[in-house]
């Protein structure tokens, strides 16, 4: 039987998203204006291709509260914020 370390651990997903690299593969940051071409490609070519995410002018006011990671591994330069869920 297949065992996660969430499973095996008892670890709560969103403490998972923090910590590990889970796997999202090859990601292609493209302009707002490039995505619905991106994204065209990516399905004439038969690759499963979504929008993972926005970069977006980080706000300290707006994020109180909320799940912000910064600085993560060693990276001192930016902020992420989980939304929703990629599964």
């Amino acid at each position: 039987m297949f065992r996660t370390v969430r499973d095996l651990g008892k670890v709560p997903q969103r403490d998972l998203e923090n910590t590990l690299n889970l796997g999202v593969g090859m990601v292609a940051i493209v302009g707002a204006e490039g995505v619905d071409a991106a994204l065209a490609r990516c399905e004439a070519l038969g690759l499963p291709a979504w929008v993972l995410g926005t970069v977006e002018q980080h706000d300290p006011s707006t994020t109180i509260g909320e799940d912000l990671v910064t600085g993560t591994k060693g990276v001192h330069a930016g902020a992420v914020r989980m939304i929703g869920s990629y599964r």
